[in-house]
This record gives structure tokens, C-alpha cells and sequence, in this order.
């Protein structure tokens, strides 16, 4: 039998005439490198090989609020089309078998911010897996999430997760603010998935700072603190659409925190420390607020785990405005506070997203206040050195 023979690609990529196979000829990768992962280039090209990734890491925009307009946007609370840009165009990442396994890993894997045994997190993942299929800014941060996780229970490959959880996460904001502001009004409830899921990306970013540098650890939480803050002002304005939705039995489940105060006295000290320190009546106000919260996590006993780790994601935008002035301004009463709530996070050092956060954020603050503050940073020393608590 006649055996047909093989059309040559004349104009096709140098890896698949390598590879004796058709090209496609799509640039700048063809959907055979796509596929396979593999460098494309083509014949003439004088331009870098390409691999299926869209943009090399040193392209890549900061992700902070201050230098990312998306972010500010966020952070600002307004989510009406802006003429902005991030960086470079992003091209939208080609579907391949990366994507694959990040969607699986965040399926099995990536979502565990809380105990998995929450009803409050398998609802909220079933409601991240239903609608990451009806709104693509959400898949993409749904994917980028998975990407940040692989970047810590894969170290050896952590460079090359990074660099994808911030790409995708990227092309998430474009996508996210090309939004028509009258259909983002009428579904709040993917907007409100993604902007949490957004600054749980972005809370993980600041913790895995380990700067020796106190101020360059503080910009960041304070940029996460602003994002996070900013999440609060989506519900603004439609919290009976909120309610209504899907997402109303989980939002009405955490309502009842932002009352929470503590009977405890772990923050005994630095109440009394603060207390003396001259501030006026509204810092000392806003410093009790913030304490008072710390407190109620601390007080818990049934369900520890899961009420500091509720907490440690809730203390940021509970916050008034006057702490969030004083943490700008590197007042030692609100820094102090922050190494107490950094106890928190030590408590919850086995959720990927915190590590050794708390140890690091707690030692770091100590040094930065020095002796002065010895005696209000006892305790929080100290809770370092405690044995992990029994689970029930």
C-alpha cells in the first residue's frame, strides 16, 4: 500500500521540524511547544526562544497597591472600568497540561487556609469551583493561588511557581477590571471570591518576607493590610444581594466577629503599657479595638485552630482607620500589637499560607522596640517557647 506522506510545515517552528511533525505555526509558541512544554523558536527569528509561558519573570509587574494600579483599584474599592494599564499587555496563558495541575492541586490541595474540616470551608470551595467556570478573572486567581501553594511544598521549583502564580494572577486583574461595571454590580458574589482569595494570595506574600529589615516587612503587611481592607468596601452598598446569594449562610456564619472582645489577660501588659504611653483618647481607642480581637482568639479553647485561623485573616479588615494610621506611622503601640497578633499566627504555623511567620514577625518586632518595651514583649517571647496545643 502507497504510504501518504508527510505535508512539511515550510514556515514551521524549529522544534517541530526537529520533531518531524506539522506545525501549526502559531507565534510566538506553536500548540506542539505548548503542549509539550518545550522551547519554540522559529527559522530568522531573532527574538529570545520562547517557552509556553506568556512573559519572562523580569517583565513582570509588582503586585504591591502602590505601584500596581489594579491592585489600588482594589484596594480603593471601585470596580468600574479604568482606562489602566499593568505593565506590558498580557496575553492571555495558553491552556496546558501546567493548568491541569494546578486546578487539581487547588482542588485537592491549595484551599486548606482553615482546617479542612470547616463546613464554612467546603462551602466556600464548592461556591470557588462553581463559579471559577462562569467568571474567567476568578479561574485565573483560582489558579495562581494553586501556583503561590506549589511554590512552598515544592521549594526546589519555587521560582518557577512564583513566576506562574504571578502571571496568572495578573492576567486575573486585567480580566477582572475590563469588567462592564452594570454586570459587576448585578454578581457580587464571584467579585467578593476573588477579592478575598486576592488578599489571602497577597497575606501570603507579605508573610514569606524574612528581611532583616523591620520597615521593608511592615510596607508589605501595610499593603496587604490596605488590599484586605478593601475587600470590606465590595459588600459595601449590596449586602442584601450579598445575603441572597450563595455566599449569604458563610457571610452571616462570621458576621457575629466584628463584635468579638476578649476576657483573657495575655494582653494585660501591653494594655497597660499603651495606656501610659500619652497617646490621645481615639489612638487609645483604636489600640483597645485591635487588642480587644486579639484577645477573643486567644480566649478560645474549643476549636482553637480554626478560631485563630478565622482571626488572623479577620483582624486586618476590623481594623480602624486611626490603628491603620498609627501601623504607617511605626507607632511602637500599634507595632507591639502586631507582634501579638503575630502570636496568632505562630498558633497557626501548620496553614501553608503562615509557616513560621509568627516567630519570625514576633523576634523581629523585639528588636526593633528594644528594651523599652521588654516587658510588654515578654509574653509574646514567650509564646514562642509554649508546646503546640492538643487538637480535640
Amino acid at each position: 500500500m502507497h504510504r501518504r506522506s508527510h505535508k512539511k510545515s515550510r514556515r514551521g517552528c524549529l522544534e517541530c521540524k526537529r520533531r518531524h511533525i506539522k506545525c501549526d505555526e502559531s507565534r510566538p509558541v506553536c500548540l506542539n511547544c505548548s503542549t509539550a512544554e518545550r522551547v519554540c523558536s522559529y527559522p530568522g527569528d531573532t527574538s529570545t526562544p520562547r517557552l509556553h509561558t506568556p512573559h519572562s519573570a523580569t517583565s513582570s509587574p509588582s503586585l504591591s497597591p502602590a505601584s500596581n494600579p489594579a491592585l489600588a483599584e482594589l484596594a480603593n474599592g471601585t470596580f468600574a472600568r479604568q482606562d489602566i494599564t499593568i505593565g506590558e499587555p498580557v496575553d492571555p496563558p495558553n491552556v496546558n497540561f501546567l493548568h491541569l495541575e494546578l486546578w487539581n492541586h487547588f482542588i485537592t490541595e491549595s484551599y486548606n487556609f482553615v482546617p479542612t474540616n470547616s463546613p464554612l470551608v467546603k462551602q466556600t470551595k464548592e461556591l470557588m469551583i462553581k463559579y471559577a467556570f462562569e467568571c474567567p478573572y476568578l479561574m485565573y486567581q483560582v489558579l495562581a493561588i494553586a501556583a503561590r501553594h506549589l511554590c512552598i511544598v515544592k521549594p526546589d521549583h519555587s521560582a518557577f511557581y512564583r513566576h506562574q502564580a504571578i502571571q496568572l494572577q495578573t492576567h486575573a486583574l486585567t480580566l477582572f477590571n475590563s469588567l462592564d461595571p452594570d454586570a459587576a454590580a448585578s454578581n457580587r458574589a464571584p467579585i467578593l471570591l476573588f477579592s478575598s482569595t486576592l488578599s489571602f494570595h497577597s497575606l501570603c506574600d507579605a508573610l514569606s518576607t524574612r528581611e532583616s529589615d523591620s520597615d521593608i516587612f511592615l510596607d508589605r503587611f501595610m499593603a496587604y493590610v490596605h488590599l484586605h481592607r478593601g475587600v470590606q468596601k465590595v459588600v459595601g452598598g449590596s449586602w442584601n444581594q450579598i445575603i441572597e446569594s450563595d455566599l449569604g449562610p458563610i457571610i452571616l456564619a462570621s458576621s457575629g466577629i466584628s463584635q468579638a472582645t476578649g476576657i483573657g489577660h495575655e494582653c494585660d501588659e501591653l494594655r497597660v503599657r499603651i495606656g501610659a504611653s500619652g497617646l490621645d483618647e481615639e489612638s487609645l481607642q483604636a489600640c483597645e479595638k485591635a487588642i480587644g480581637f486579639i484577645q477573643w482568639a486567644l480566649d478560645g479553647a474549643d476549636n482553637a485552630t480554626e478560631r485563630r485561623a478565622r482571626a488572623i485573616l479577620s483582624w486586618p479588615p476590623l481594623l480602624s482607620e486611626r490603628f491603620v494610621e498609627l501601623l504607617e506611622e511605626r507607632r511602637p503601640e500599634a507595632v507591639a500589637t502586631l507582634a501579638y497578633y503575630a502570636v496568632l499566627l505562630h498558633h497557626c504555623r501548620d496553614l501553608w499560607l503562615v509557616g513560621d511567620s509568627g516567630n519570625y514577625v514576633v523576634r523581629l518586632v523585639a528588636e526593633r522596640l528594644g528594651p523599652q518595651w521588654a516587658g510588654s514583649m515578654r509574653w509574646p517571647l514567650h509564646a514562642l517557647e509554649e508546646k503546640p496545643e492538643p487538637q480535640p
